[in-house]
């Protein structure tokens, strides 16, 4: 279940950090539904319920999942360390900060 909350004073739908593991495709698309119908354009995702593969560009999970939230024109928010992923892969690195440059997508702790 998401929560509402704010997020750089802007209303935000966070996704619970407890919960299934791993969010699917078909969860992003959840949570936009979610951000519709509370009338908010950012969405929050703890990094930590995010699969594997998302850390690892070349599945191409992470542009799906994306995509999903930009097709739709929402700020997604991915909340959590990730300096693992960024400290063992440069393109991963990189996507993050070309990511945190942009207001569609933001890696945050």
């Amino acid at each position: 279940m998401t929560t509402i909350g704010s997020l750089d004073d802007q209303p935000a739908v966070r996704c619970p950090d407890a919960g299934l593991e791993v969010l699917s495709l078909d969860d992003a698309l959840e949570l936009v539904g979610d951000a519709f119908s509370a009338g908010v354009r950012t969405v929050v995702v703890p990094a930590r319920r995010l699969p594997a593969e998302f850390f690892i560009l070349r599945s191409g999970y992470a542009g799906e999942f994306v995509h999903i939230f930009a097709k739709y024109h929402m700020r997604l928010v991915i909340c959590g360390d990730v300096s693992r992923a960024v400290a063992t892969s440069p393109t991963f690195a990189a996507f993050v900060r070309e990511a945190n440059r942009g207001p569609q997508l933001n890696f945050v702790d």
